[in-house]
């Protein structure tokens, strides 16, 4: 599925903006995304300054970007969980590999 990113959260949750034609009607609206199997540090508090800088990160790389996503369900919060891939690269590896998030598991 693809989706424009209309927003960045913070550094793993993002919102999309899902676009459809059914039946001739043009369908299109926002949806959380959380970044499966990833956990960037939280924008408050002493991990503020790594927080603020995955989020940067994020929005440089994909905001305002149209971007693949693979869904695996949801979370707790209703959010899609969901593998990101910009132009052919996995952006939750990326953010891993570039010190902007952990690999975790809930």
């Amino acid at each position: 599925m693809r989706i424009f990113v209309e927003r960045v959260i913070d550094g793993d949750t993002v919102v999309g903006n899902y676009h459809k034609k059914i039946l001739d009607v043009d369908v299109s609206f926002s949806v959380h995304f959380r970044f499966l199997g990833i956990d960037a540090p939280e924008k408050k508090g002493e991990t503020k300054p790594l927080g603020l800088a995955s989020m940067a990160y994020l929005q440089e790389r994909i905001e305002g970007k149209k971007v693949k996503v693979k869904l695996s369900g949801k979370d707790k919060y209703g959010r899609w969980l969901a593998t990101v891939f910009y132009e052919g690269v996995n952006i939750n590896d990326e953010l891993v590999e570039k010190g902007y998030a952990i690999y975790r598991t809930y």
